[in-house]
């Protein structure tokens, strides 16, 4: 799953590729079809403008997707949809799944599947326990909502990228220009230059890791739950760790009520009315991924 950024990280980031006009995105969607996996992902937004910029490692190049350049077009819709059509790659990457899937959200239902490794939170659906815990690491509280998304999250690093950089590389990393303004144009040298490195820090960070001994293992979770937020993902969080549904429905009880500040709520029909349509979503994806395995014979697909 991780060959190529072992390949990427032992060599020199090439000069990066901004893709910024329509017919340069339709490129860039077929490469994303058809290239090896995972692709690096990070974004960069601002408090006024949803999503600006993506970096994006596919290979061994750097290509830096200007977002505000394609601003709701079909050819950006079509880049997003072929880059989560397969694994992908980052750190903490819960906000920056939500902003690519907001980019163009018609694209996407809530049963749709997204497979993706978070170098933040390596464990995947299925924690392996009973590897050794490197320093700086720990396992997360056995709760439902430890990671605000993902479930029992199991693994969990205790810091940002710069931090677990600096302690596997023993060099630091300037994070100045995460706080630029990434939505004016045109982008300075500054940034430019600090978006590609940000692509290159996971490829050096990939093979550094496994040898502390991290396992790294792919989340596959629908989109329903990616981006959903306060009710909706504390639901889909039972839906998805049946062995913990009654945690996480009163989990879900007291953020209405703690979201009400005192206005009247009807908590217990708004939650059955989410869980309906929930669980409604997840039959029909578990429908569609049983008629996929027996037609391939192969098992499950994810998307």
């Amino acid at each position: 799953l991780i060959a190529v950024l072992r390949c990427a990280a032992v060599m020199p980031v090439s000069p990066y590729r901004i893709v910024s006009r329509p017919e340069d995105a339709c490129r860039l969607a077929a490469e994303l079809a058809e290239c090896p996996r995972p692709v690096v992902v990070d974004c960069e937004w601002t408090n006024s403008t949803p999503l600006c910029l993506v970096q994006l490692g596919v290979g061994t190049e750097v290509v830096l997707l200007d977002v505000v350049a394609l601003s709701r077009s079909r050819e950006l819709a079509d880049v997003v949809v072929a880059l989560l059509g397969g694994d992908v790659v980052g750190f903490d990457m819960l906000q920056d799944l939500q902003k690519l899937i907001g980019a163009c959200p018609d694209r996407f239902g809530d049963g749709s599947l997204v497979s993706f490794i978070d170098l933040k939170l390596p464990s995947g659906n299925e924690p392996n326990r009973s590897m050794q815990v490197p320093v700086g690491w720990i396992w997360a509280p056995d709760e439902p909502h430890t990671s605000g998304c993902y479930g029992r999250c199991g693994l969990i690093f205790q810091g940002g990228l710069a931090k677990m950089f600096e302690m596997l590389t023993g060099e630091a990393i300037s994070k100045q220009q995460q706080r630029s303004n990434w939505a004016s144009r045109p982008l300075s040298a500054e940034q430019l230059t600090y978006a590609a490195a940000d692509v290159e820090v996971v490829w050096r960070i990939v093979p550094l890791l496994q040898q502390t001994g991290v396992e790294l293992r792919p989340w596959v979770l629908p989109v329903g739950l990616i981006r959903g937020s306060g009710l909706d993902r504390r639901l889909w969080s039972a839906v998805l760790n049946p062995e913990c549904i009654q945690e996480c429905l009163d989990d879900a009880q007291q953020y209405l009520e703690r979201r009400s500040k005192g206005r009247y709520i009807n908590t217990d029909a708004e939650i059955a009315a989410s869980m309906r349509r929930i669980r409604s979503v997840r039959a029909q994806q578990l429908a569609r991924d049983t008629e996929s395995a027996v037609r391939s014979g192969s098992g499950i697909q994810r998307r």
